[in-house]
């Protein structure tokens, strides 16, 4: 093999330019030195690999160059555009939401849940690593980003697909009249999101989506709500394993296609115990792409005036300690059930 590239740099090839990656890319590569941001020759040389074989890793946001005229033409675009070096989608996603300083913390709500908190330092330690979070370069200069995850919006389109399979109806329209429907107060179900398996902390890829403590007169939307109810359970796991990690927090800044969902925003701030900042874009990877873009292009002077004049939140969701109360019992159930089931996966995983 000649060269091992990622996506981006790959792309860039194709665009006739160099084919750099940014730190936050190569680190996902398991042998760059987040520290010294640079490819890891003790690392690389145990597989047989050499620095050489790797894009040349560079900062987010630096300017890849200038598109040549005959590829600018058969994109349709003006000769000699800009093209700047992006970064991995999470601490984009991080960036879109204003979260540069130690401390802030991010989450991206969609198929699958990523909060992200940023750093000085890479967190590896005890706790992040018995945890299995990933922690790596940010796309923001002299900064790390540490992830916590799990498969989260993924079970609400399992749902919405086995009830209306043949539906022409906005998937937004879908969930808000289920959501309107609701029942007040826990459902008493109790479900598991892991339909792809689990995250963090084991990656269990034999743990299944769970739903228990259905009844006979359990509704399509008590299953709805229940959903968002697990989803919520689960959110307020991994902000207590972050917690372990990088200290405590109490303010989350939320993007994504599960912001839409009142009701599952205002079950994992009272479950977590955390302030959630909805912002104002939902797609905040896209906007965190596009204020390393300006970065590139000179549009901002610094990071900083870029989030001020871009980055926004739209409503601020506050936990209500009456629903963490009402959910007391569900979370200790929701904790339980997961552990419960470890024969059950370990049976599964022997006929595999």
């Amino acid at each position: 093999t000649a060269c091992f590239l990622a996506l981006p740099a790959y792309l860039l090839s194709r665009l006739g330019l160099p084919a750099y990656v940014d730190y936050s890319l190569a680190s996902r590569f398991l042998g760059f030195d987040v520290r010294q941001r640079s490819w890891s020759s003790a690392i690389l040389s145990a597989c047989d690999l050499k620095a050489e074989q790797f894009s040349p890793a560079v900062p987010s946001g630096t300017v890849a160059g200038r598109l040549p005229p005959s590829i600018a033409s058969g994109l349709g675009l003006p000769n000699g555009t800009l093209v700047a070096v992006g970064g991995h989608d999470q601490p984009c996603a991080a960036l879109g939401c204003g979260v540069m300083a130690p401390g802030r913390i991010s989450a991206s709500l969609g198929t699958y849940e990523c909060l992200v908190a940023a750093s000085q330092v890479p967190a590896i330690n005890d706790h992040a690593l018995s945890a299995n979070l990933n922690s790596y370069y940010h796309v923001v200069p002299d900064r790390f980003v540490t992830l916590a995850y799990f498969p989260s919006g993924i079970m609400v389109e399992w749902l919405l697909h086995l009830l209306y399979p043949d539906s022409k109806t906005p998937v937004s329209e879908l969930c808000a009249a289920l959501e309107a429907n609701a029942p007040e107060g826990p459902t008493g179900l109790c479900v598991t999101p892991h339909l792809l398996g689990t995250c963090n902390p084991d990656f269990d890829p034999h743990a299944t989506g769970v739903v228990q403590g259905i009844r006979p007169t359990t509704s399509r939307n008590d299953l709805y709500k229940g959903i968002l109810e697990g989803i919520a359970c689960e959110f307020s796991a991994m902000v207590e394993l972050l917690q372990r990690v990088v200290g405590p927090f109490d303010d989350v800044y939320v993007a994504g296609g599960g912001g839409r969902s009142r009701l599952g925003l205002k079950l994992r701030a009272s479950l977590s115990s955390c302030r959630l900042h909805l912002m104002q874009s939902p797609e905040a990877v896209c906007l965190g792409t596009a204020i390393l873009a300006g970065m590139a292009a000179g549009s901002y002077r610094s990071f900083d005036q870029a989030v001020k004049q871009v980055v926004a939140v739209g409503e601020t969701i506050e936990p209500t300690p009456g629903i963490a109360a009402s959910y007391n019992r569900q979370l200790q159930q929701y904790r339980l059930l997961y552990s419960s089931l470890a024969p059950v996966r370990q049976a599964l995983a022997a006929f595999h």
